[in-house]
Parts: C-alpha cells; sequence; structure tokens
C-alpha cells in the first residue's frame, strides 16, 4: 500500500480588491506603492503601519487596489 502526501495551502481571502504581497529584504512601503501604483498612505492604513515602520523580509503586506502584477520568463529559458 503506498502512501501520497498531499500539500495543502490555505486560501487567503482579501478584506477588499486588492493583492496581498509578501515583503522582500529590499521592500519598503514606498516600493510597493510604486509598483502597484497606489498611494503609500493606503497601504499604511491597510496594515496598520505608520510611517516609520519598516517591512520585514517575508512580512504579508496587504495593497488595496492593487492589481497582480505580470511575469515574464526569463530569457533564454524553455518551457
Amino acid at each position: 500500500m503506498s502512501h501520497q502526501t498531499t500539500r495543502r495551502e490555505a486560501l487567503t481571502v482579501l478584506p477588499v480588491p486588492g493583492v496581498l504581497q509578501t515583503a522582500g529584504p529590499s521592500d519598503t512601503v514606498a516600493a510597493l506603492a510604486r509598483r502597484y501604483a497606489v498611494p503609500a498612505a493606503t497601504i499604511l492604513a491597510a496594515n496598520g503601519l505608520g510611517e516609520a515602520d519598516a517591512l520585514k523580509p517575508g512580512q504579508r503586506v496587504l495593497v488595496p487596489g492593487g492589481h497582480p502584477l505580470a511575469v515574464t520568463a526569463a530569457r533564454g529559458a524553455s518551457w
């Protein structure tokens, strides 16, 4: 008898239209605001952050009104 391991991922339903971004090591609220074309104040308010708060790598950040970014294949990649 064989056993298979199934990986399950949780579904996150956002409270407002937008995207949930996982912060990278160099991400800032200002950088996310530019990337998603939304005001930094909107991101701060949605996440309960103050202007002096820094994002931590791996922190999940709600970007209200943001739209998923297009993904491009790396040069030379073959699928």
